[in-house]
């Protein structure tokens, strides 16, 4: 217990007078000592070094592997890692909500592996029940993890429409894609409503106009017929071109007019003179 280590230093070491991230004074907490690299780095995001589901241990062997250069192999019996090849013949179909809410992660899994089969609309309404109740920094990795596994399987729009009904307080572009979706499918079903609201109003204006027109010509037809007849119960000679030219005409001035010098002219071809 009197034994002295002396391979252990007195105290702890400070940064190199060079480094500018050197702090003189320290109050506790977490320090950074952020040095920029040029080469040979990676960027790993939060949602893997603070993933709540993983252990301390399993996070360090993700960003380790994370970093190792695309195809290099790894084993646990090595200094390199193997992992485990999950699909839908190791993960188990996970469809109660109170099973995914116990692991959330493995339903999440089970959703991806299980992708392109029928039970994957099952999974997804489970995982999206189980999240309801979860906080937004343990959800959202969750849900972004779940949508990108999923790929352009169909399950994927089944699972933004999920996210956009059932967790309505997630916003990222899974909702962002849901809203344009929906955005444009209203702004389609608008355009049908106001396209025919339109369509029912020139519909009523062209019907009053046809109306009016059918009057019309229904005036004109009678007033032709009254010409007719005044000029043969006069016992006037009517000609088919006479009777072709009052017939055929629709200006119900004109045909009063004529229908005023039916009742005077001497032969019925007299009554388009005058005017």
């Amino acid at each position: 217990m009197d034994t002295q280590n002396t391979s252990a230093p007195p105290r702890a070491r400070s940064a190199p007078a060079g480094n500018p991230t050197r702090s003189r004074h320290h109050t506790g907490g977490v320090i950074h000592d952020n040095t920029r690299h040029t080469t040979r780095f990676v960027v790993i995001g939060n949602h893997l070094t603070q993933h709540p589901e993983l252990s301390l241990l399993a996070i360090g062997l993700g960003c380790h592997i994370q970093s190792l250069p695309t195809g290099s192999p790894v084993d646990i019996k090595s200094p390199t890692l193997r992992p485990m090849v999950a699909g839908p013949h190791n993960m188990p179909v996970i469809t109660d909500p109170e099973e995914a809410r116990a692991d959330l992660a493995g339903a999440s899994l089970a959703a991806i592996t299980h992708a392109a089969e029928p039970v994957v609309d099952a999974i997804l309404k489970a995982l999206s029940t189980a999240l309801r109740d979860e906080p937004k920094d343990i959800a959202s990795p969750l849900i972004e993890f779940t949508a990108q596994g999923l790929g352009k399987n169909p399950a994927k729009h089944l699972w933004r429409n999920l996210v956009a009904v059932d967790l309505s307080f997630y916003k990222s572009y899974l909702a962002e894609e849901v809203r344009e979706e929906v955005r444009k499918e209203v702004r389609e079903e608008v355009q049908r409503e106001v396209r025919e609201e339109v369509q029912r109003e020139v519909r009523q204006e062209v019907r009053e106009e046809v109306q009016r027109e059918v009057r019309e010509e229904a005036r004109a037809e009678d007033r032709a017929e009254d010409i007719l007849f005044v000029l043969e119960q006069r016992g006037l000679d009517v000609s088919d071109d006479v009777r072709s030219r009052i017939t055929d005409c629709t200006d119900p001035d004109l045909l009063r007019h004529w229908l005023a010098r039916a009742v005077t002219v001497p032969k019925a071809e007299e009554i388009f003179e005058g005017r």
